[in-house]
């Protein structure tokens, strides 16, 4: 079965998902096709160029705590473009244990005078039950904490968006993508569900991408020459968020919410088990056109290798 689905802004993103049901090895690939830009000289002008479809008045930006949904609260006040943040609280046995994140959400709420709204997910409840197939079955994804993400994005009333990721100029490197299929799926997932939002604000036009590409390569070039091997990103994302004009910023570690909870707390190597018997495996692949690979340098246009 192949299923494909565009996203982004002009649909200049093309996912194509081919599943084998009989074998369970899938795979998926995300092109970013060469559509027309608009040139912009800042992130600000960008992400409010992004935002300027929405359908309320209010944008819920999805607050992990995070720096890069951060950064999205950031830009919208300088744009002025009315907001507040959603952060979710995971609870086992009705205690939070997110509790890094919260303190960085709530700190930076509180600073600049941000309304914050704690939604509360009772996570043994919800892998438990099972409830947690019913958003991940449709798209095959193993990853347990895409649902409940799914699931806050049925908890907004506005116009949500998430912070997301560029596509980090790699030709060889296996670096983690945001286009592997687990994360292309939250746009559609909003598709699917009449939700009006942003999945990936940072990756939202080719813009967008074009230009956090564009910086991310100064930056690891330049007088300092940045490493962005994988102890090195939080370093490396606090600078090029800080050279793209947030501002002073607090680093955090990479990951520390859903991804560093102990097995203990919440089985979450049982649960991705239990998914990937369930859906299989899937392969993820990237391919682009001359804008990026005129950036890159190169005639190389894509990419098999993740992690």
């Amino acid at each position: 079965m192949r299923r494909i689905f565009y996203s982004g802004l002009n649909n200049y993103l093309k996912h194509t998902h081919i599943i084998n049901p009989d074998n369970k090895n899938h795979t998926f690939n995300t092109e970013l096709l060469d559509v027309p830009v608009i040139e912009f000289d800042n992130i600000d002008d960008i992400f409010r160029h992004h935002i300027s479809g929405k359908q309320t008045k209010t944008v819920e930006v999805l607050y992990s705590g995070g720096l890069d949904s951060e950064c999205v609260l950031i830009s919208c006040i300088h744009n002025k473009i009315p907001f507040k943040a959603i952060t979710m609280r995971l609870m086992v046995r009705k205690c939070p244990i997110d509790t890094h994140d919260l303190y960085y959400s709530e700190k930076f709420c509180r600073e600049y005078g941000i309304k914050q709204e704690l939604v509360d997910l009772d996570v043994d409840r919800f892998f438990e039950n099972g409830y947690h197939h019913s958003y991940l079955d449709p798209y095959k994804i193993i990853e347990p904490h895409v649902a409940t993400q799914f699931w806050l994005l049925k908890q907004c009333t506005g116009f949500p968006i998430m912070g997301g990721d560029y596509s980090w100029p790699w030709t060889t490197a296996p670096i983690l993508s945001p286009h592997r299929y687990s994360y292309c799926y939250y746009d559609q997932y909003m598709v699917d569900h009449g939700i009006f939002g942003i999945g990936n604000i940072m990756g939202h036009s080719l813009e967008s991408n074009l230009f956090f590409i564009k910086n991310h390569l100064n930056l690891i070039t330049g007088p300092v020459a940045y490493s962005t091997d994988h102890t090195n990103i939080p370093t490396f994302k606090q600078a090029l968020l800080e050279v793209l004009g947030f501002g002073k910023l607090t680093m955090r570690l990479r990951s520390y919410g859903w991804e560093n909870i102990p097995q203990i707390v919440i089985p979450k190597g049982q649960f991705q088990g239990e998914l990937y018997l369930r859906h299989g495996f899937t392969k993820n692949s990237i391919t682009w056109g001359n804008r990026v690979a005129n950036i890159l340098g190169g005639d190389i246009k894509s990419n098999d290798k993740f992690r």
